[in-house]
Formats: C-alpha cells, sequence, structure tokens
C-alpha cells in the first residue's frame, strides 16, 4: 500500500489551489422546461438516473457523501443506481441525445460505468480539461417528463478521503467469504436455469449472437479449462482472452495510472458502413461516436504493453466502410521519427447513421482526415501517458476506395473479410462489471463484461432497458454467472461476485446452488 500513500501525498501538494482545476462541458440537447443543478459537499459517492421504458432518461439523483441530494427531472419506471468504492469517482459523462437525453454513462476513475437509457441519435462526450479532476455537480434542462439537456462540471475535493482510503486498504481481506455478493438476473427467464462453475479465476470468455438479435451463449474459462455452454452456439462468436492478474469487475474496470488506447470497439453493417465507434484508453475513459447497429466487434492488442499505432481500412466517399486497428509500442527509434504516440483523436458520423471520417494526432500534429468530415463532431484529448487500448465499431463490407495511414514511412494495408471478437488483458486484469440490455419478458439483447484495465468485450445490439452489475466489494471479481435459457437464446443472466483464494473455493458448490435457487 506504499505506493498509494505516497500517491495521496502527492495529490495534496496539487491541491494549493483547486479552482485551477475547474471546467464545464456545455451542455447539449434541445433545452426546453426549467433549469436544474446539483449541490452537495464533498465528493460524489453514489448516484441513480432513472428512464422511461425504452426511451428517454428521465431522472438523476447524486449522493455527497452521505447524503442523497434533490431528483433533477423526475422519478420513472426504471431506476439505476451506483454506489462508489472509497476513493472512486466520476471522470466521464457520455451518451446519446435529441431533443431528450437519449441515453447516459458515467464512467469511473476505476473503469466501471452506470449505463442508462437507450442508444439512439447524436453521441456525445464529457470530459474534464485536468487529468485530477473529477465530476463535481451537473445542471440542465427538465420539461416535466425527461430531461431536455445536460451539462457536467469538473474539479477537485480534499485529498483526505484518499489517506483514509489508503489506510483502509492494509486492514483489507479478514475474510474472503465476506466478499461474496449476487447481482440479480434480470430477463423473461424461460426455459431451463444454467450456472457455470470452475476452479480459480475466469481467464477467458465466449459470447455468441444471432445475427441482430439475442445473446444466445457464453462460455467461461476458470484457469486453463473452459467450462459447458451456457445457452448455445450461434452465428457469431465474441471472444476475451484475460491476461495474468486480469479479472471481469462490471462487469467493471480498474485502469493504470498512465493512459493508453488500448482498445477499439463498435458495430457496423454486413454489406454498407462502420456504425458505432468505441476508442477506450488504459484509463477507462472512452470516446463514443455513431450509432448503435447490427454486428459488434471488438479490437485490442495481442500484448499487455501495447497500444494503438495506426487505423486503416476503406471510405466510399460517403461512409468509412471497413477498418482495421495496428497494436504496438513507442521505442525510443520509433519516437526519433518524429511520430509518437496517439494524443487526440476526433470522429465524425452522419445524423442517425454512419461513422463518416476519422483523424488521429501523433504528439503535437494532426493527421489528415480519413474519409471525411460529417455532421457531428466527436474529440478526445488524452493525459500525458493515455493510449487507446480497444477499438469497438459496427461495418458493413463494400470497399470502393481505399485508405492507409502512413507512419513511420512504412504502408499497412489490411482488409478484414472476417472480424473475430477477441480481448487480451494486461496483467492483473479481472471482470469487474457486467452490463448490457434486455427486455423484460423476452432475451438478453446485449452484453458488456469489463476488466479492470477498462477494457471491455460487449456483444449483442443495443435494445430495450439497460441494466449494471457490480460486486458489492471492490476486492471482488466475477465468480460465476447463472441464469436461464429456452433453447434458442439466454432469457435470464445474473452475476456471482467474489475474490479467488482457498478458502472461497471451498463454498464454489454452495454458492452455485444458490445461485440456482435464486435465479
Amino acid at each position: 500500500m506504499l505506493s498509494i500513500v505516497f500517491f495521496a501525498a502527492a495529490l495534496v501538494v496539487c491541491q494549493a489551489n483547486s479552482i485551477e482545476y475547474y471546467s464545464y462541458s456545455p451542455s447539449v440537447g434541445g433545452g426546453s422546461g426549467t433549469s436544474f443543478s446539483s449541490s452537495g459537499e464533498g465528493s460524489i459517492t453514489g448516484i441513480k438516473v432513472w428512464a422511461h421504458s425504452y426511451y428517454y432518461v428521465s431522472g438523476i439523483q447524486l449522493r455527497y457523501g452521505t447524503r442523497w441530494g434533490k431528483v433533477l427531472g423526475r422519478i420513472s419506471t426504471i431506476e439505476h443506481r451506483m454506489d462508489l468504492f472509497e476513493g472512486e469517482a466520476f471522470i466521464q459523462v457520455s451518451g446519446k441525445y435529441g431533443s431528450y437525453i437519449n441515453q447516459l454513462f458515467f464512467v469511473t476513475n476505476r473503469g466501471r460505468f452506470l449505463m442508462a437509457g437507450r442508444s439512439s441519435q447524436t453521441a456525445f462526450n464529457f470530459y474534464p480539461k485536468h487529468p485530477e479532476s473529477e465530476l463535481r455537480l451537473l445542471s440542465g434542462r427538465d420539461n416535466g417528463y425527461a430531461l431536455t439537456s445536460l451539462g457536467a462540471h469538473w474539479g477537485t475535493v480534499s485529498m483526505l478521503s484518499i489517506v483514509i482510503f489508503a489506510a483502509a486498504l492494509v486492514v483489507c481481506l479478514a475474510n474472503s467469504t465476506e466478499y461474496y455478493s449476487y447481482s440479480p438476473s434480470v430477463g423473461g427467464g424461460s426455459g431451463t436455469s444454467f450456472s457455470s462453475s470452475g476452479e480459480g479465476s475466469i481467464t477467458g470468455i465466449k459470447v455468441w449472437v444471432h445475427s441482430y438479435s439475442h445473446i444466445s451463449g457464453i462460455q467461461l474459462r476458470y484457469g486453463t479449462r473452459w467450462g459447458k455452454v451456457l445457452g448455445r452456439i450461434s452465428t457469431t462468436e465474441h471472444r476475451m482472452d484475460l491476461y495474468e492478474g486480469e479479472a471481469f469487475i462490471q462487469n467493471e474496470m480498474y485502469v493504470d495510472v498512465c493512459m493508453l488506447i488500448l482498445q477499439v470497439s463498435g458495430q457496423y453493417y454486413l454489406y454498407n458502413y462502420i456504425y458505432q465507434l468505441i476508442f477506450v484508453t488504459n484509463r477507462g475513459r472512452f470516446l463514443m461516436a455513431g450509432h448503435s447497429q447490427q454486428f459488434t466487434f471488438n479490437f485490442y492488442g495481442k500484448h499487455p504493453e501495447a497500444e494503438l499505432r495506426l487505423l486503416s481500412g476503406r471510405t466510399n466517399g460517403y461512409g468509412i466502410t471497413s477498418l482495421g486497428a495496428h497494436w504496438g509500442t513507442v521505442s525510443d527509434a520509433y519516437n526519433s521519427s518524429g511520430e509518437g504516440s496517439i494524443t487526440g483523436i476526433k470522429v465524425w458520423a452522419h445524423y442517425y447513421s454512419y461513422v463518416s471520417g476519422i483523424q488521429l494526432r501523433y504528439g503535437t500534429r494532426w493527421g489528415r482526415v480519413i474519409g471525411r468530415i460529417g455532421s457531428t463532431e466527436q474529440r478526445m484529448d488524452l493525459f500525458e501517458g493515455e493510449a487507446f487500448i480497444q477499438v469497438q465499431m459496427c461495418l458493413y463490407y463494400v470497399f470502393l476506395n481505399q485508405y492507409i495511414l502512413f507512419i513511420h514511412s512504412i504502408v499497412l494495408t489490411v482488409i478484414f473479410y472476417h472480424y473475430k471478437n477477441e480481448m487480451y488483458v494486461d496483467v492483473c486484469m479481472l471482470i469487474l462489471q457486467v452490463s448490457g440490455q434486455y427486455q423484460s419478458h423476452g432475451y438478453i439483447y446485449q452484453l458488456i463484461f469489463v476488466t479492470n484495465r477498462g477494457r471491455f468485450l460487449m456483444a449483442g445490439h443495443s435494445q430495450q432497458t439497460a441494466f449494471n452489475f457490480y460486486a458489492k466489494h471492490p476486492e471482488a471479481e466475477l465468480r460465476l454467472l447463472s441464469g436461464r435459457t429456452n433453447g434458442y437464446a439466454l432469457t435470464s443472466l445474473g452475476a456471482h461476485w467474489g475474490i479467488v483464494s482457498d478458502a472461497y473455493k471451498s463454498v464454489t458448490a454452495a454458492t452455485t446452488t444458490y445461485a440456482l435457487s435464486s435465479t
């Protein structure tokens, strides 16, 4: 814990003048109705978000310290709640909007996020201007039915709580069984029950999806052995192999001190365009552009040290029709070329539809626009040491004009005729979060498994009601899944959390029985 104490002490020194860390992300949305603003003392420690079934976000409530503030907007049918761990804070707010706020993501400095609402219309991404800042308050408007606009205010809080957090961590883990928790299943729940089981930590996952629709099957690997398929194998497979020490936390994620682009994910249509792109950094932040549609893909580097180096693909002059990602490290020899790491990105999308263009900044220089500038621009400036570690998207196979990025006098061209979703995870990566979307009387439509490095595996299609599963304890990771399947697709899913120790292994069977009876 010594490094945490040093980190806390360093942060105290940085607080000579906290005002300099204030920044404001201007509001997005139609803006009709009555204005609102949150207020409270200390750090934000929890959040509740309400959404109408299948549609808009209607209300938000923040907890400062131990006290919940007033509801911003109104309470409606579906509530999503996230309680932050000590020392955890929100560092990003993203979502989709039109006349109303349609969808919201609140992302923490541990890589976890809360998702609410439904993917529709124009994307937005709010970040603080300073790496030390966190979300301090929200402001916007609502018309009595739903939120019509939203803005975010960023700043710093006293560092005393971080010192207390460092001391508290030293006395943790007295008894591993106390960290067990269960996220009750969501979904219609018809068909036959299932449950995963295995020895040791989860080291890999596969998720199968029917074209354009439901999650059909899941398979977990414990140690070196793959378990049975939960549900059934179908047309599209998504796979993620974890690095040593990595685990799923949200389906939640913990992130390194330095930030790099380590993942690119998104959605595409088989014979047309890239519909959505998500660029994920090693600090858990992401840039989202475009509209959720059709097939999902996930790009990751094969090595934990690698970051995004360049993109290649094709464009037809209107939108991007294919995309590939190249991963590597920045060496001294490589830096001598004047290129360096990626430090910023811009992504353009046409309203409600395709991704039209991408532009990367290497060092201080922006490269040329790949594709074309569209109606909606999303921009992300990386903090020092931050890099992209994942790229996610959706695409269509119409190859017309090819585009290439020229890096270090080397031309790299890749044409992908088949996309395999697979994730490699860094040392000390765990699955800490599971999120997705489901229909209350139908199927599981989308799944997102998030690791403690901020990387995630996404499968399925954004549809209907969102859910977010987290462990109740910061040390816990995903241990097993349970739910039901009707032979065609998954109809319900629940998650069980704990830590891997000799004591925990001895209660695996009892835990599995409990999971089945609870589902």
